[in-house]
């Protein structure tokens, strides 16, 4: 958690800096990168869901 934290704190720290390094693409594909990343996450977020609201998505009907 404090390491979390300190990461959290060292990168909005030095934002400007690492925009100035990554340019306009880097940037680009740092924000896809995060958008994909998000999008797993939330993914994996629904499925957990749903698998508690209805308990026979859990099982598996191919093992005997």
């Amino acid at each position: 958690s404090v390491f979390l934290c300190v990461l959290m704190y060292y990168s909005l720290r030095f934002a400007y800096p690492i925009m100035d390094k990554l340019g306009q693409t880097g940037l680009n594909v740092l924000s896809r990168l995060m958008g994909l990343l998000l999008t797993s996450m939330a993914i994996e977020l629904i499925t957990k869901g749903l698998k508690m609201l209805f308990p026979i998505l859990h099982s598996n009907p191919m093992v005997p």
